[in-house]
């Protein structure tokens, strides 16, 4: 994985690690620093106060949500743009808590926690978007992998290098599974997701606190305690985990929108 990500280094090795202070384990993916105040982001910008980007990242959130969207001009959405779904999934990168969204489990794989009452009023089956059909007039423009000669993916490609396709997501929903599952192929469809998270895999949970039994387990459908992260693990750690989409991210999110409308009104 080409990003920096200290966390994550330090959970896979967590067995090697009884009794090392591993409390500022806090960094974030893109930057493998802790989250700070920004200088001014304009896409993600309900994380202006505290963020795990920088403009830079923010800038390519961007362009490439402009280019999965570009699908003609009778498809371009009305409105901010920045309030839909997938605009916030694709600000997941910027969010503060998004250290606290990573969860490794025992084969080194690292989950990026989506909670399952945003994934499902946002794209599920009682959601709006109903099944993801809301795509199917449109459809979505999404990069085209890298292949060599012999047909195998190049990895660390940046997106849209290599072409695009017009891709109905309503077509991967297969009423034969789950609604988390399914959820879980959208999330985790090759280059659809939150730009430079390709190597995270999305894991819808449920935003409820585990039982000591549950959080013992490799990969529960519920959210640690700070305790429980400490004991699975076996070193210190000083935050729960989060999955995204929470009351505490959405609140976050929800307080810079209206600082930034105030903002608008004062000197515009």
């Amino acid at each position: 994985m080409k990003l920096v990500l200290l966390m994550v280094a330090t959970l896979v090795a967590f067995a090697a690690a009884q009794g090392v202070d591993h409390s500022s384990r806090t960094t974030c993916a893109l930057t493998g620093k802790v989250p700070t105040e920004p200088r001014s982001l304009s896409f993600c910008h309900q994380f202006n106060d505290e963020s795990c980007c920088l403009p830079g990242f923010d800038a390519e959130n961007e362009e490439l949500f402009t280019n999965m969207r570009d699908v003609g001009l009778s498809c371009r959405i009305r409105g901010s743009i920045r309030q839909t779904p997938l605009a916030k999934l694709y600000c997941l990168n910027c969010d503060p808590h998004q250290p606290k969204y990573v969860r490794v489990d025992s084969t080194g794989t690292e989950h990026m926690l989506i909670c399952k009452d945003w994934a499902s009023a946002a794209f599920g089956v009682s959601a709006s978007l109903k099944n993801l059909t809301v795509f199917d007039e449109c459809g979505l423009l999404i990069s085209s992998s890298c292949l060599d000669g012999n047909g195998t993916e190049i990895p660390d490609r940046d997106r849209y290098t290599c072409g695009d396709d017009i891709v109905i997501p309503s077509n991967i929903w297969d009423p034969s599974l789950s609604e988390v599952l399914n959820l879980e192929n959208f999330f985790n469809f090759p280059n659809l997701g939150t730009p430079n998270f390709d190597d995270f895999h999305y894991r819808v949970v449920s935003n409820v606190q585990c039982t000591d039994p549950q959080a013992q387990t490799d990969d529960p459908d519920c959210i640690r305690t700070q305790q429980q992260n400490q004991d699975y693990y076996g070193m210190q750690i000083d935050y729960p985990e989060m999955c995204f989409g929470s009351a505490a991210s959405v609140s976050a999110m929800f307080i810079s929108i209206l600082l930034f409308a105030f903002a608008a009104v004062v000197f515009f």
